[in-house]
């Protein structure tokens, strides 16, 4: 299941599909099939894939029949996607008018980014029938993903994975030859013998931020209250909340990295 089966099962045609779905890179749905943990932190940029210049350019140069309408389905399900998965993991009630406020912005931001630029024209939302169970296939794959990989899974693994990627490590690496032999799963611990832990934190804040918004169900329970584009700013703010959340899991990660 993806976005141009699904846009091929409204009736819309396949290669101006394809192409839109290549312009945007598949929507946040493909982007988050395929992150790694923080799987959220795709979304630190919402709703930018829709609102780039060459897209924009595109949409308004090309004039393409139907374009709209294939533009208004993607994004439609981009937005059904996250609160049908907000919904599911926090067991709370799925909000349409929250999910239509959230359509409705992303639009906003499209034309606010097309007048900047000077055009006059540019997408306009278009109505999209889209069946509830083929959101709920979508939704629950993601949240799938984050169960197994993130919630479930133990917080100081997941940490170490990310700080082994990470390109506070990479520098570490470049400045002590000895960081290079470093196995994967003892690189926090590594990191701690340098004296760094509150260094790596501070480097990786914003992705770690997004984790515990995961692992706690932060996100989904806020997202269920205000919606998508207030959860993400209110992640990118520092919510009190989380921030004591972030504290806690940092304490938890120096104590644990302690011993080899």
């Amino acid at each position: 299941m993806n976005y141009i089966a699904l846009a091929h099962k409204s009736g819309l045609d396949k290669d101006l599909t394809v192409s839109v779905y290549k312009k945007i890179n598949g929507g946040y749905f493909v982007s988050l099939s395929y992150a790694k943990p923080p799987i959220l932190y795709v979304l630190d940029n919402w709703p930018k894939k829709y609102l780039r210049k060459n897209f924009i350019i595109w949409t308004v140069t090309k004039n393409y029949e139907n374009v709209d309408k294939i533009i208004s389905l993607f994004i439609t399900l981009d937005v059904y996607l996250l609160h049908s998965m907000a919904s599911l993991l926090s067991g709370k009630s799925f909000s349409l008018a929250l999910a239509e406020k959230d359509i409705q912005e992303v639009f906003r931001r499209i034309e606010e980014e097309a007048i900047s630029q000077g055009f006059t024209s540019y997408p306009t939302r278009e109505d999209v029938v889209i069946d509830p169970k083929d959101i709920q296939i979508l939704a629950k794959e993601i949240a799938d993903r984050r169960n197994s990989e993130e919630i479930n899974a133990d917080i100081y693994s997941v940490i170490n994975e990310i700080a082994y990627q990470s390109e506070f490590s990479n520098q570490l690496r470049e400045k002590k030859s000895w960081f290079k032999s470093i196995k994967r799963g003892d690189i926090l611990k590594a990191i701690g013998l340098q004296g760094k832990l509150d260094e790596f934190f501070d480097f990786e804040k914003v992705k770690l931020t997004y984790l515990i918004a995961s692992t706690t169900l932060y996100f989904d329970n806020k997202v269920t209250e205000v919606g998508i584009t207030e959860t993400v700013n209110a992640i990118k703010n520092g919510d009190p909340m989380l921030n004591d959340e972030f504290n806690k899991v940092k304490e938890e990660v120096k104590q644990k990295a302690q011993y080899f």
